[in-house]
Order: C-alpha cells, then sequence, then structure tokens
C-alpha cells in the first residue's frame, strides 16, 4: 500500500513538475500571455482550450502517459481518458501554484479571472505534463533500472544502501564531498566536478536567456513582498531537490547512489547558487540592475532563479 501512494506520488509530481519543464516556465514570465488570457473574447479562448486540449489527449494517447497500465488500475476501463484527466489537474495545479506565489494571480480575483488563466495556461501546461511521465521518466530514459533495482526482490539492495547512508552520516561522511550528482558513488575528479557545474549552468543559461531581458523580471519583482520572494526560493529548492532526486526522473539511480540524504539537500543548493550567479549575471549584462536599489535586484535574481533552476535540473535530468 504504501509503495502504491508512493509511485502515485512520484508519477503526479513529475506530471507537475514536467508541465513547467518543457513549456510552462516560458509562459509564466511572460507578460502578453497574462493580458491574453484577460482580455481575449470567451468563445477565442474556449475554443484555444478545447482545441488545444484535444490536441494533448492525441499526444496522450500515442505516446502513452505512463508506462504500463496494467500497473495503474482505472476505472471502468478508461485508462486513456483517466490519463488524461490527470493531465489537466497536474497541469492547473502547476499553473495556478506558480502564478499566486509569483502574484500574476491573486486569491482576490474575481473567479472569472482565476478561470480564464486557467484556461489560457492549461494548453502549454499539459503537453509537458503528458511528456514527463513517458519521455523524461526512468523507464522512459531507458536507464531505471539502477533505480528499480532498490525496490525489486527482497528489498536486500534498499537495505545495504540505508545502512550505508546511515553509516556515513553517523561518520559525518556524506558521499563524495566532489561530486554533484553524476557518477557512480566513487571520488570524482575536479575536471569532473567542473563538467557538473557546467550542465548545470548550461542549463541555467538556456532557460535564463530568454527571460533575463524581459521586462516582466522586473514586474513580477517589484510587486513582490519579502515573504513572497522567499516564497519563490522555496519553491525553486523544491522543484531541484524533486527533480534530482525524489521524483525518478532520468537518471535518478545514478544521481542518487552512494549519497545521504543530507549529501542530497546539499547538492540541491549547489545547484541553486549557481542558478543564482548565472541569473545574477544575466541581468546586469543586459542592464537590469541599472538605477535600481539592491533589494529590487535582489527579488529579480530570485525570480528569474526559478526559471533557471528548472533549466539546471532540466539540464541534468537530459545531459547527466
Amino acid at each position: 500500500m504504501h509503495d502504491t501512494l508512493a509511485e502515485e506520488f512520484r508519477e503526479q509530481g513529475r506530471g507537475v513538475t514536467g508541465a513547467l519543464l518543457v513549456l510552462g516556465v516560458s509562459a509564466v514570465y511572460t507578460q502578453e500571455v497574462w493580458e491574453f488570457a484577460a482580455t481575449l473574447p470567451t468563445r477565442y479562448l474556449l475554443g484555444y482550450a478545447v482545441g488545444g486540449l484535444a490536441l494533448v489527449y492525441v499526444v496522450s494517447r500515442h505516446i502513452g502517459f505512463r508506462e504500463e497500465h496494467e500497473d495503474h488500475p482505472r476505472p471502468f476501463g478508461l485508462g486513456q481518458l483517466t490519463d488524461f484527466v490527470e493531465i489537466v489537474v497536474q497541469s492547473l495545479v502547476a499553473s495556478y501554484l506558480v502564478l499566486l506565489v509569483f502574484g500574476t494571480l491573486r486569491l482576490s480575483d474575481p473567479p472569472v479571472t482565476m478561470a480564464r488563466m486557467g484556461l489560457f495556461y492549461v494548453v502549454p501546461f499539459a503537453f509537458g505534463a503528458a511528456l514527463a511521465n513517458t519521455v523524461l521518466s526512468e523507464e522512459g530514459g531507458g536507464d531505471g533500472s539502477d533505480r528499480r533495482g532498490t525496490h525489486d526482490g527482497n528489498g536486500d539492495d534498499e537495505t545495504e544502501s540505508g545502512s550505508a547512508e546511515d553509516g556515513r552520516e553517523d561518520a559525518g561522511v556524506s558521499g563524495s564531498e566532489t561530486d554533484f550528482g553524476v557518477g557512480d558513488g566513487v571520488a570524482l575528479e575536479g575536471e569532473s566536478v567542473v563538467r557538473q557545474l557546467g550542465v548545470y549552468a548550461f542549463g541555467a543559461f538556456f532557460f535564463a536567456y530568454p527571460i533575463a531581458p524581459t521586462e516582466e523580471v522586473e514586474v513580477i519583482a517589484t510587486s513582490m513582498g519579502w515573504s513572497r520572494l522567499l516564497l519563490v526560493l522555496a519553491m525553486s529548492l523544491l522543484t531541484t531537490y524533486l527533480v534530482l532526486y525524489l521524483l525518478e526522473f532520468r537518471g535518478q539511480g545514478k544521481r542518487e547512489k552512494g549519497h545521504s540524504r543530507r549529501w542530497r539537500v546539499g547538492a540541491t543548493c549547489v545547484v541553486y547558487v549557481v542558478c543564482l550567479v548565472v541569473s545574477a549575471l544575466l541581468l546586469a549584462g543586459f542592464g537590469a540592475f541599472t538605477e535600481l536599489p539592491v533589494s529590487v535586484r535582489v527579488s529579480q535574481t530570485v525570480v528569474l532563479s526559478f526559471a533557471a533552476t528548472l533549466g539546471a535540473s532540466g539540464a541534468e535530468v537530459v545531459l547527466g
């Protein structure tokens, strides 16, 4: 029962985070999308949502939202329809969560405004959710055997791994001190560490570069208080940890092999520091810091770093 719930959580989580990784993040930072969602005539908005979701249904039907339906019973035998409903729900959860944290949408907004935003954002987010479980998962990536080995059989592998982790934590050692997530549990040379940091920086740059010169970063940053800014920071760290070490995206077996939870948390913080540096350099390079107080510069960097962390963790999933 516990394993079934854990697997269901991982699959739902992959859908929510996958919604951001593939297309959703660029839409969240685009002011024109906010305006279209609020001003587009209702008939066009409904046509866009229905047509877009119909295409999502076709995509999910052909690529498969889950690897094996027999492991996930569906009511009334409606497997594909139920999976499609899950995709829509995951997309709405991801879009509303980010929009509310960014302040683009507020709980005090009229229900009509919230519904219109959901209808507009559900389409790009749904494509990411539809692809995440099959294309980016351990099974879809083709290297899930490392991860599955900790769950199969009589559990000896998992017990041995847990004992090794406990031993390292008791000794004050948490895996390799120089390995930031790639490799097979042995210490990596300095050049391999540099390569891994390069993967993170590349992914952060890839996602953040198109967003950094836009005015949306400043618009979002200046509308935030410190409490919401801390929520963005926490959301960035949590998303990174989930993608790299918990939701069984491609390569997770290699990333977590031989490392304690404390080490994984530390590695997540390293990823975030890389993303902060990349974000700050991009904003400075595009002149976004000109004549702005330090508090706004910090806010801009944190806002942009959310997209950067998605790029860094996504690059690790694809390239790592």
